[in-house]
């Protein structure tokens, strides 16, 4: 956690200089200025980039020209979130009420009169810090959430399992800050787990070496299965450098999830750190979130593979039938509820279409005569099956299959 930074705002000198010897001693980063015209141009100036932000203002309430009140009114009314929602504690002399309900309407966070008690002023300012902390957890909480339903919707809305990866692997990134993710699946001819895609790393996704079953963090992940948070990884006896951190020297800390499918865990999702901010349990969770969408897409997409192939399985059937009635001589139809012709093999195709066209699609009774229909659905002759003494001829057609009663 980075250290906190307080500016003390007094005009007289020795009470700055005070305050701020002693939270120096406390471990705040100390900024001080004797004016309120000083107090705004610094604030102005350190949210800034490349500037230090202050988290909390010790604001003196009385302060000639520019007093505290009113750089605390423009604090308020300022139109940027980092000024308006500084922290704020007044100091003010002042024994009785009206000062105080005046700075505390005004909007500062708490007050404290002078002179002050160290503990006191010491208990306060935690306490502020400690607030701020939380807001901004849950603010930057609020944007990771944000940012996985995002990525989540990415990846549902996706079929091709490259893409799926892909989105993933920046979606770590994206939704954890980190500086490197993976994608692991397991390769069963192979016995070994590889990097489907990498993200931020130093080497490429086909260059990582791929990582045995059960060794190190990585491979334990898929083995157990289980989740690992490692924020220090010289003490985690499970770690292994050659697999663990093949994609930078740098890395710090590690997060592994199993990705699991149908029961069974098929691979891992591991996001890396190089920076000495560790991963919280919240991350984990958010990791596993994002595992999870990723097994859902995956399963998708094997019921869009496995629906491919029974599609290409029911063209090559037909193709096949098709081949085998183009062979044979004898003329042979294939008619459907409505009377349409929906497959003539190529002998009779041959003979007839050169005289009326294309015949698939047209009604058997307008292909093979120029008959015209009969006058109701009911006078017209019945299918009977091709043993049946009723089979008889299609009149004009020379149908000989299961077509009878004068047809």
């Amino acid at each position: 956690m980075s250290v906190a930074h307080i500016l003390v705002v007094d005009d007289e000198p020795e009470i700055a200089e005070s305050l701020a010897d002693f939270l120096v001693r406390k471990d705040y980063a100390i900024s001080i200025a004797v004016t309120g015209e000083e107090a705004r141009d610094f604030l102005e100036t350190a949210v800034r980039p490349a500037h230090t932000p202050v988290d909390l203002v010790l604001l003196d309430m009385r302060m000639p020209h520019m007093s505290g009140l009113e750089v605390l009114h423009w604090l308020r009314q300022n139109p940027a979130d980092e000024l308006r929602y500084t922290r704020v504690i007044m100091l003010t002399a002042a024994t009785g009420n009206r000062e105080k309900i005046e700075a505390l309407n005004a909007g500062a966070d708490d007050y404290i009169t002078k002179p002050y008690h160290p503990q006191e002023l010491l208990a306060r300012v935690q306490t502020l810090l400690r607030t701020q902390q939380l807001e901004k957890q849950l603010q930057q909480q609020r944007q990771q959430l944000a940012h996985l339903n995002r990525v989540s919707n990415e990846i549902a809305a996706t079929l091709d399992l490259r893409r799926v990866f892909t989105h993933a692997a920046e979606g770590i990134r994206l939704v954890l800050g980190t500086e490197i993710a993976a994608v692991f699946m397991k390769t069963l001819s192979k016995g070994s787990l590889h990097c489907q895609q990498l993200s931020g790393g130093e080497i490429l996704a086909e260059q990582y070496p791929a990582i045995p079953y059960g060794r190190g963090l990585i491979g334990q992940t898929l083995d157990q299965p289980r989740v690992f948070r490692i924020n220090d990884l010289a003490a985690e006896p499970l770690y292994n450098p050659s697999v663990d951190t093949a994609a930078s020297a740098e890395i710090r800390a590690i997060l592994a999830v199993p990705i699991i499918v149908r029961g069974n865990s098929w691979g891992v999702l591991a996001a890396f750190r190089t920076s000495p901010t560790p991963f919280s349990e919240f991350a984990l969770d958010l990791l596993a979130s994002l595992s999870s969408s990723i097994s859902a897409a995956i399963e998708n997409g094997w019921l869009v593979q496995n629906l491919q192939a029974r599609q290409q399985d029911l063209l090559d059937s037909r193709n096949t039938l098709q081949a085998m009635m183009d062979g044979i001589l004898h003329p042979i139809y294939t008619i459907g509820a409505n009377w349409e012709l929906l497959s003539v093999n190529q002998n009779k195709r041959d003979e007839l279409e050169n005289e009326t066209g294309e015949l698939v699609g047209r009604v058997c009774y307008a292909a093979f005569s120029s008959a015209t229909p009969p006058a109701s659905i009911a006078k017209w002759p019945k299918c009977w099956p091709i043993n049946s003494p009723k089979r008889g001829r299609c009149a004009g057609a020379g149908l000989t299959s299961n077509c009878a009663n004068g047809m």
